[in-house]
């Protein structure tokens, strides 16, 4: 990969992930990066290291395309395929950049990118949506400091936004604002799966970390579920609510957020 290439798969890679831009490596099989608009870019067997997150996937493709009232570019969308056994890697697990409030590994089949409309030279919007999901673990930031974490979800979707700033992009690194995770609807003789997500008192053995097990658990200091719900994030990274279409929210260790209950947007499409 050239180092134009690179430089701009760094960039494509800060947009997704945030932070201040510490050191970043790039390696891929195969590589065509660009700035013109509405052209397809791809790369194959992606593995990029961005302070301690890792990122992998076995083919991104991605087009940038001016932004309304601008002649400057930006991502428009983009396409994040398979990777290691099958699925794409994000691994956040040993991060301290306080940028980014999850800090454990998702497992996502794919990973597509797109900018909203509502999108201008001031600020980006992006929404990221994780297909196949499955099982999350990790550390959450609160108010209180970072607690441990697990999660199932069929599928999520993150919504990001990004200020205009002097960088070689025009914008500075995104903030999440929120995290959309959807359950699995009932099909015939199938059940209906809510998303669920527990907060722990105490981090459990990593075979042991996972939603279905630790759902009864004596670790488990809160239990928020439902088919659609939502964690919202304040101004500093920081997780402010939960939020479901059926109010399930149990608190059993004292440090209750207030919840939002209701409708999560956006719906799957």
């Amino acid at each position: 990969m050239s180092r134009s290439a690179a430089l701009w798969a760094c960039c494509c890679a800060a947009l997704l992930i945030g932070g201040e831009w510490p050191p970043i490596t790039v390696t891929a099989a195969r590589s065509s990066f660009s700035l013109q608009p509405d052209r397809v870019n791809e790369s194959e067997d992606l593995h990029l290291r961005y302070e301690a997150i890792t990122l992998a996937c076995a083919r991104l493709q991605y087009v940038v395309s001016a932004l309304p009232g601008a002649t400057r570019v930006a991502l428009a969308q983009a396409a994040l395929v398979g990777g290691p056994e099958g699925r794409v890697l994000c691994d956040s697990a040993a991060t301290r950049l306080p940028e980014i409030p999850f800090r454990g590994v998702l497992r996502p089949r794919q990973v597509l990118v797109e900018r909203l409309p509502d999108s201008t030279p001031a600020q980006l919007r992006l929404r990221v949506l994780a297909e196949d999901l499955g099982d999350i673990a990790g550390e959450v930031v609160t108010e209180r400091g970072a607690r441990p974490h697990v999660a199932w979800a069929e599928r999520a979707v993150l919504e990001l936004v990004a200020a205009a700033a002097d960088s070689r992009l025009g914008f500075g690194p995104p903030r999440l604002v929120a995290l959309h995770l959807y359950g699995r609807p009932g099909t015939g003789e199938h059940p209906a799966r809510p998303a669920v997500v527990l907060r722990l008192r105490a981090a459990p053995p990593p075979e042991a970390a996972t939603a279905e097990r630790l759902r009864d658990s004596p670790l488990v200091g809160m239990r928020a579920s439902g088919l659609t719900m939502s964690l919202h994030f304040d101004e500093q990274g920081r997780l402010a609510s939960y939020e479901s279409d059926t109010g399930d929210y149990a608190v059993s260790d004292g440090e209750d957020f207030v919840p939002r209950f209701g409708s999560s947007l956006p719906r799957p499409r």
